[in-house]
């Protein structure tokens, strides 16, 4: 949705997602693709793969929706705004990835977000290494049960997702404080430290959002 990666589905572990993509939506056009068989390594998406052969049932769809809250996909009161299909013929064959390509104008009534404003970076060992070190100060904080560090460096994402769906940054944070306090609870809980070797960052929205993922696509 507008170069920001919401989704990753797969034929075995997760054939189907559906999720709200209100903070990434832009006033007016929109654009939203659908990448086929993208490099496995979540830096290198784009990265030439093995051409492979369409078997039976091989398919892929996209649709971004619109309809009143808590509502399912199947709801009569649902909207289709956009929508791709892949839909290849049985035996052609396919060279990966394959991006498939759309867009879409919404109302002029929503809001605009701070991350289309942000100066565009490009993936380096200096990137990583900046990145990591902000990404460890955050998780030692919380190993001592500290959340400070990671709301103030979160503040704008707190203020921007409560505005996104109709709360206060402040709710937005009582939210997160809440369930912080359920999950560390836990016997046994901690906080896994960031690993170098294992992060793989993620450039996206044109270079303007870095998704902080390991390689396994897990968040750091």
């Amino acid at each position: 949705m507008n170069g920001i990666d919401v989704s990753r589905v797969d034929p075995v572990v997760c054939p189907l997602d559906g999720r709200p993509v209100h903070e990434y939506l832009l006033p007016a056009k929109n654009h939203l693709a659908l990448l086929i068989n993208p490099d496995p390594y979540p830096s290198t998406p784009m990265k030439p793969g093995d051409a492979f052969t369409v078997a039976a049932r091989t398919y892929a769809t996209l649709h971004l929706l619109k309809g009143p809250r808590g509502a399912l996909p199947d709801d009569p009161e649902i909207q289709t705004l956009a929508q791709i299909e892949w839909r290849p013929p049985v035996d052609s064959q396919v060279q990966p990835p394959l991006v498939l390509e759309t867009e879409v104008e919404l109302p002029v009534w929503l809001p605009r977000w701070s991350w289309p404003e942000c100066s565009a970076v490009s993936l380096s060992s200096e990137l990583n290494r900046q990145v990591f070190s902000v990404v460890r100060l955050l998780a030692e904080a919380m190993r001592k049960g500290d959340t400070g560090p990671y709301i103030r460096a979160a503040e704008t994402r707190f203020n921007e997702v409560a505005h996104a769906y109709g709360q206060t940054a402040d709710q937005a944070k009582s939210g997160f404080a809440a369930q912080w306090a359920r999950i560390s609870a836990k016997p046994g809980f901690e906080i896994a430290l960031p690993s170098f070797e294992s992060m793989a960052l993620r450039i996206v929205a044109g270079g303007r959002v870095i998704n902080c993922v390991e390689a396994d696509f897990e968040p750091m």
